[in-house]
């Protein structure tokens, strides 16, 4: 555990930049294995963008090598434009089921809030870059575009699967998120029925396991890992992908913004359902949470929401 940074979880992120002076052409990436960073072309960006990988690290080591990615940044005459993003990777390998469910319900409290206040409002409904590159997991279900988006109502289903049942919740997150039914074939009496029951099941199987092994969903055009909280990297790399920041070279934001995630993950793990169920808007969280984030970062989240709105009184 570091002192600047106390969470023990890994961070890593992709900064996605435009106007970059690099040590690179088109045919090859400059990396530096030691700061651990390597630059990777994006298309989706203004031409000439290129996205700055750091590799993930925890504690303060996470932190200082974010500094020296930000003097990287200046050197290279880094800019952002709004075709850009910034993208938080926070390691979740050792979360549980049903830790993962209570990672989704608190997100469903806290990611309304987050336009206007931590993220750039237009992020929502932004083009290719906002919506269709990080849309909403959380939806009312007259705005529901896609079937893993994630409703009020089914808020409500996931936190009643039941603890001491991982079983059922996996099965429940899984067919949710990419229409894999999981379910063991029981109580089927009829050997033929079991048979085709049994068959169906281990296609789902295998059907998982080629999901799982790929970082592109629904044959690469979009699927869940376009959400603004990607849980696809979870089941891919064993992260959740913080995808819906616009991209920034202001250093206090690049690093409270990731510590602000990987927060947010840390507290599905020490939040207990009865209040994870109690939290609607991000001020419950930051309220929550109070025992165990650092004042810091939750003075930079309170600091962003009061000047939005002052920005309302203007």
């Amino acid at each position: 555990m570091g002192i600047v940074n106390k969470l023990n979880r890994t961070l890593g992120v992709e900064l996605e930049m435009v106007g970059i002076r690099s040590l690179y052409d088109e045919t090859s990436h400059y990396q530096d294995k030691e700061q651990g960073f390597h630059w990777e072309h994006d298309g989706t960006l203004t031409e000439g963008g290129m996205e700055l990988v750091v590799a993930k690290a925890a504690g303060d080591t996470w932190v200082r090598r974010m500094g020296g990615i930000f003097d990287l940044m200046q050197e290279f005459g880094a800019k952002v434009d709004r075709t850009c993003g910034y993208h938080v990777h926070v390691g979740s390998g050792d979360l549980s089921w049903a830790a993962l469910r209570r990672l989704i319900r608190i997100w469903g409290g806290v990611e309304g809030d987050l336009w206007g206040t931590l993220v750039r409002a237009d992020r929502r409904t932004a083009g290719r870059n906002g919506v269709e590159y990080a849309a909403p997991l959380i939806v009312g279900s007259a705005d529901q575009r896609y079937t893993w988006q994630f409703t009020p109502k089914d808020l409500v289903a996931v936190m009643r699967k039941r603890l001491d049942n991982e079983g059922a919740v996996k099965n429940w997150i899984v067919k949710k998120l990419y229409g894999v039914d999981l379910s063991l074939p029981e109580g089927i009496k009829d050997p033929q029925k079991k048979l085709v029951a049994e068959i169906k099941y281990q296609k789902a199987v295998q059907q998982m396991q080629r999901i799982k092994a790929y970082k592109r969903t629904n044959e690469g055009h979009g699927g869940c890992r376009y959400a603004a909280m990607n849980l696809h990297s979870h089941f891919f790399r064993g992260t959740v992908e913080f995808r819906l920041k616009e991209g920034t070279v202001d250093f206090e934001e690049i690093i409270f913004w990731a510590m602000f995630c990987g927060w947010m993950v840390e507290s599905a793990e020490r939040l207990e359902d009865r209040v994870v169920c109690s939290l609607n808007r991000l001020d419950h969280w930051v309220d929550a949470v109070r025992g165990f984030v650092p004042g810091s970062v939750l003075d930079w989240v309170k600091e962003k929401q009061e000047k939005r709105e002052l920005e309302k009184c203007a």
